[in-house]
């Protein structure tokens, strides 16, 4: 499960990674208990006149209990910052835990903390340079052959300077499932802070399709389109998701 911060880092940068594969959404649904979970993505992202990545992550998702998950995300990057040279290493390292509160019919709802260490190398565009805590609540209302997802939350980065800097945020999906194997999605997230060029919010747009080879082992690719703040900014990712047990 991811929220954005390596796949989609230039477009809503505040928001951490994880959601259901290629949504960067988060829901609120948990893997169960003593279930074993592994993402894994090759992913492409272009910030003009800032910043080119190419990228792949792992993530592990384990079930603590049936309410409650744990995992952890370590993403390798290839960047090239613009007048720079290209760079290779471990980008920004994420864990988080989320704690499903409440099934009501068709209606789930989760909480998720979440942090992020600045083990990236921000001056060669490894990593966004900060420690960051976030927390977000997540919905997931089942309708028919279609899923809707909701998050709300909030980010505090912890710079090299510390100088605190905070945002809240904010992300809506859908997917629909016109078939056993074959999931269609789409987002739209935002970023509350500011950009102080421009005075907009750094948002993006995206979408992309999923299939399951098998049951455990799921397929999936997606694109994303900046605006606002971020206007001009693309991502693209393929991966997998398996459910070893």
């Amino acid at each position: 499960m991811r929220i954005l911060y390596a796949v989609l880092i230039f477009y809503v940068a505040a928001v951490p990674s994880w959601a259901g594969r290629p949504l960067a959404t988060e829901d609120a649904y948990t893997v169960g208990r003593r279930s074993l979970e592994l993402e894994f993505g090759l992913e492409y992202a272009d910030a003009p006149k800032e910043c080119r990545q190419y990228g792949h992550g792992l993530v592990v998702t384990y079930g603590v209990a049936d309410v409650f998950d744990a995992a952890m995300e370590v993403p390798v990057v290839l960047s090239r910052v613009e007048g720079g040279e290209k760079a290779f290493g471990f980008g920004d390292v994420a864990a988080r835990a989320k704690f499903k509160l409440a099934e009501v019919r068709l209606l789930t709802l989760a909480v998720v903390p979440e942090i992020k260490f600045a083990t990236g190398d921000e001056v060669r565009g490894l990593g966004s340079g900060s420690n960051d805590v976030a927390a977000l609540a997540a919905a997931s209302l089942a309708v028919g052959a279609a899923t809707l997802h909701g998050n709300v939350g909030y980010s505090h980065a912890f710079p090299k300077s510390r100088e605190a800097k905070g945002c809240a945020f904010a992300a809506v999906a859908a997917e629909v499932f016109p078939g056993e194997r074959l999931g269609v999605a789409a987002e739209v997230l935002a970023d509350f802070a500011r950009d102080e060029e421009t005075g907009k919010y750094a948002m993006s747009a995206g979408g992309g399709f999923s299939y399951a080879v098998v049951k455990a082992l799921v397929l999936d690719a997606g694109v994303s389109f900046g605006f606002g703040a971020a206007e001009g900014e693309f991502g693209a990712t393929v991966g997998a998701t398996w459910a070893v047990f």
